[in-house]
């Protein structure tokens, strides 16, 4: 048998790779990720077990996932420091992007065709929003533990006001409970649940904007588990529902920026923060959130990664991550749909159902497609 020999590659190589991904990599975060293990496997800077755990590990973290992929695969071949250069340039060409389309849109927002098209993507950013669950949820959605988990989470969070970290912690006692109930082991609690309840009632006192806004982002970073996705129903509450620093117009207005951009959706932070406080809001707001992420991925994650990734508390925690997170992006979907049209919400879903069917449609054309759609049609 032929032993392939895993390539090495130059600073500059993974660089120049992740640039030229934030500038073309359409599609969301599970695209990305499948265009990092195609390119990666090509190229044998990594085998596709060591991707495929890491992928897995990666998941059950806090923060944005694809952005946490970058900095884990530069870590594998160079420093601290370079890999957390290669994920600013994979950021970089998003938050561009971003700052370009809030501009744009400010400017062109007298029209009332443009105020139209953008209302359109708004509304077919909760479809987005929508698949994104079933992505992220995949063959767990088959069995009975998922749909268990998120009745726990319904009663925890409508009869007891219970957040989501909150929540992710109690659903992951009661189901590693219910494994080890099935093994007649119920030994102590690991310190992994510890961790996780550790994680609790994180507050800071809130004053000045830009210090709101960075501790927001920090925490929801370090403590929201489920991807980036997880993020959204964070920030929706905050900025939305609590404080009223924005409507819920103009938070499905940075929904769909995000997830037309190429990189990580939680470049909405960028455009939230140019809505709050202009470039400096945008500018503490992103750092804060992926902050987190780099501290994570960096520092501690290498060494959990070789200790725990074949464990079976990685399987109880990515079924109660997934239930959780799947049960408050629903509630968020709702407060968010209040504000839209329901004949243009439905088309959206109807129109988003459809394009799932067709294989070689790209998903991140069909915000811009259902903006056209809901300009000409007018619902």
């Amino acid at each position: 048998m032929i032993q392939i020999t895993q390539q090495r590659p130059k600073f500059s190589e993974i660089l120049n790779y992740f640039l030229m991904l934030g500038t073309t990599g359409f599609g969301g975060p599970i695209a990305n990720i499948q265009y990092m293990r195609r390119d990666w496997l090509a190229k044998n800077w990594i085998t596709d077990p060591d991707f495929q755990d890491a992928f897995a590990m990666i998941k059950l973290l806090p923060g944005p996932v694809g952005y946490q992929m970058v900095l884990y695969l530069a870590n594998r071949h160079l420093n601290r420091k370079l890999a957390l250069l290669c994920g600013i340039a994979y950021l970089l060409p998003s938050i561009f992007l971003v700052i370009s389309c809030f501009y744009l849109i400010e400017q062109l927002r007298e029209f009332a065709a443009i105020g139209k098209f953008v209302e359109g993507m708004a509304i077919g950013s909760l479809f987005l929003l929508l698949w994104s669950v079933w992505k992220l949820s995949g063959s767990l959605l088959r069995t009975p533990a998922f749909w268990f988990s998120v009745l726990v989470t319904a009663f925890l969070h409508l009869r007891l006001g219970w957040s989501e970290p909150m929540c992710i912690a109690i659903v992951f006692f009661v189901n590693w409970l219910h494994h080890k109930s099935k093994k007649n082991d119920l030994r102590s609690i690991t310190p992994l649940a510890l961790a996780t309840l550790g994680g609790l009632g994180l507050a800071v006192p809130l004053t000045d904007r830009l210090w709101t806004l960075a501790v927001l982002g920090f925490q929801s970073g370090i403590m929201t588990f489920g991807t980036g996705l997880a993020i959204i129903p964070i920030l929706e509450r905050h900025l939305v529902t609590d404080w009223h620093w924005l409507t819920s117009t103009q938070f499905l207005e940075a929904l769909s920026i995000g997830q037309i951009t190429p990189g990580p959706v939680l470049v909405i932070t960028t455009y939230l923060g140019l809505q709050i406080a202009g470039l400096a809001g945008a500018f503490v707001f992103t750092v804060a959130t992926f902050s987190a992420s780099s501290l994570n991925v960096l520092t501690w994650f290498p060494i959990v990664l070789g200790r725990f990734s074949k464990s079976s508390l990685m399987k109880i925690f990515n079924l109660t991550v997934c239930s959780v997170v799947s049960y408050f992006i629903l509630i968020s979907l709702t407060t968010m749909g209040r504000s839209a049209s329901p004949i243009g919400l439905a088309a959206a879903m109807a129109l988003g159902f459809a394009w799932t069917f067709v294989p070689k449609l790209p998903i991140g054309l069909f915000l811009p497609t259902f903006g056209i759609v809901y300009l000409l049609f007018g619902f």
